[in-house]
């Protein structure tokens, strides 16, 4: 009777955990393809418009409508998750790129675009992007329960790690060749997998919020949390050593005094990285459990620190190599540790909100880095460039270590109380 009752538990509990096991499965796959659909058009609309015979000024519009998304939609996108749901927010993100991927193909045959419309159109790309990074960072409370955090993480992280930062660059050097109108044929069906992978969420909480009604809540909610403003502190300053890093690092490669290696070269520190951030995501369980959160979370100070600092003292290929994955080991720990704290002690009506002000405050800096470090690399050199640069990350090192706020070490069990 025994042997019996416990296999009827056992059944029993199987088939409870087997929605959310689907559910997980589904989005893994919703992000991966969303992911390669929407990095192929990031990459390819620039060289789209330039083979469209646009200026570099015009090229340049181009690649900064796309990122324009993130500083004048951030916040808009937590709205609209806590309004309308994570799923919802998923969803009118892939509706923006795949319309931008259609109307993208429509201009296979022509000889001239105008810049307006591409502008626009990587505007959508950029829009789709915000909503569908944003809902995917905030989705796992309506899909698992809370002690499957870690590994869902893990696992979104790692496979849109394959698909946006390995196979998106790879597909890229190969499409290319045959027509860019194909890189946005490829985009199109990736957005459209992701849209029909998409689960139905298992518990949703919606904020209750009518009309605009707390559109700037998420971040008074993330200020007013000691926990929540060090962690978003600590990424706007790793993100000003990361903006310039990726910034100085294209010159540094092709310059006859530095690496010289060739556009094909970025590839390679790029892939580097993106091989880091695999191996990262596939280690994390392990790290997690033999360096506890604390610690784990420091790899990403320390590794960024390293990585501007090397091609500041002028080291060549193999050292850049090598702190590019260990770069990529870093960020990636960090966003799955930071993702799944703040899943766990957000309330769910705010999450979107205040996930979305980490974002828009924290990736700040990426743009300040990535403005700026030209400027001063024309000033002081290269190499100088890269120094002034890693001040940002030592700084963000030395808060992590000397703070005694509670995000080097924090207690998930409860909710925050903002």
């Amino acid at each position: 009777m025994l042997i019996h009752a416990s296999k009827r538990h056992y059944t029993k509990r199987r088939l409870q955990m087997n929605p959310c096991n689907q559910s997980l499965f589904r989005m893994t796959v919703a992000m991966a393809a969303s992911g390669l659909g929407i990095t192929l058009m990031k990459i390819a609309l620039p060289t789209l418009s330039g083979t469209l015979g646009c200026s570099p000024a015009k090229v340049g519009l181009v690649a900064g409508a796309i990122a324009a998304a993130w500083p004048l939609f951030g916040l808009t996108a937590g709205w609209v998750l806590d309004r309308f749901g994570r799923i919802a927010g998923f969803w009118s993100g892939l509706f923006a790129a795949g319309f931008a991927a259609a109307a993208l193909l429509s201009l296979a045959g022509q000889d001239a675009s105008p810049v307006l419309l591409l502008c626009g159109l990587g505007l959508l790309v950029g829009i789709g992007e915000v909503l569908t990074e944003t809902a995917g960072q905030t989705i796992l409370p309506d899909l698992v329960d809370r002690d499957r955090f870690h590994d869902g993480n893990s696992l979104l992280q790692g496979v849109k790690t394959v698909f946006a930062t390995l196979l998106a660059p790879l597909l890229i050097a190969l499409l290319l060749g045959i027509s860019p109108f194909s890189v946005f044929l490829v985009a199109f069906v990736a957005v459209a997998v992701s849209f029909l992978a998409l689960p139905k969420p298992q518990r949703m909480t919606r904020s209750g919020q009518k009309g605009f009604a707390g559109f700037l809540e998420g971040a008074h909610l993330l200020w007013a949390s000691p926990d929540q403003r060090g962690l978003t502190l600590l990424l706007a300053l790793m993100s000003v050593s990361w903006g310039a890093w990726m910034t100085l690092i294209v010159p540094y490669a092709l310059s006859e005094n530095f690496l010289n290696i060739g556009t094909a070269g970025i590839g390679y520190v790029m892939t580097a990285m993106g091989c880091g951030s695999l191996l990262g995501a596939t280690c994390y369980r392990w790290l997690r459990s033999r360096l506890g959160d604390g610690r784990t979370r420091l790899l990403d100070p320390v590794a960024t620190l390293i990585f501007v600092l090397v091609p500041a003292a002028g080291f060549g290929l193999w050292p850049v190599l090598a702190t590019s994955f260990l770069a990529g080991i870093g960020g990636v720990t960090w966003a799955i540790s930071i993702a799944t704290h703040q899943q766990s002690t957000i309330p769910a009506s705010s999450l979107g909100r205040v996930v979305a002000a980490y974002r828009w405050i924290g990736w700040s800096g990426f743009f300040i880095g990535a403005s700026l470090s030209g400027f001063v690399a024309n000033l002081v050199g290269l190499q100088l460039a890269f120094l002034v640069f890693a001040a940002p990350a030592m700084a963000a090192l030395l808060i992590f270590v000397f703070s005694k706020q509670g995000f080097r070490q924090v207690a998930e069990a409860n909710e925050l109380r903002f």
